[in-house]
């Protein structure tokens, strides 16, 4: 099934979001928007590293929002759709949506890229900032 003129433009607008996003919260959270808009995603999850031995991962259900801290890598569940931010590197993270049927794969595909860029960025300025006030 192919993306709509619509979900492109729903997902161009999710990257100007995201890139322009204050902090990681808001990113993962215009990432759960964006995805309730594009489709039927019931639970998607979003695992990436904090810093070495250190996950975070937030999972969306429903009207749920919730973020856990884990000292090993959680693994995506085998039934899901996941996609990797490094095709090369599953311990860099990945998104993963329980919703298997229609578009799912194609949004995925197109949005994992996006949402791995904004969080590098948000990574990234964290650790210039807590550098500059050290």
């Amino acid at each position: 099934m192919a993306l709509s003129q619509q979900d492109i433009q729903v997902i161009a607008e999710f990257v100007r979001t995201a890139t322009k996003a204050a902090d990681v919260e808001t990113v993962i959270s215009a990432t759960f928007q964006t995805l309730k808009q594009l489709g039927r995603f019931d639970r998607v999850r979003i695992v990436y590293p904090q810093g070495p031995g250190r996950w975070i991962e937030w999972k969306a259900a429903k009207n749920t929002l919730g973020m856990q801290l884990h000292d090993e890598w959680p693994a995506p569940d085998k039934k899901a759709v996941t996609l990797f931010f490094e095709a090369e590197d599953a311990h860099s993270g990945f998104i993963s949506s329980a919703t298997t049927k229609g578009k799912a794969r194609e949004v995925l595909e197109v949005i994992a890229p996006q949402v791995w860029s904004a969080l590098l960025l948000q990574l990234t300025l964290s650790r210039v900032k807590k550098a500059a006030v050290s």
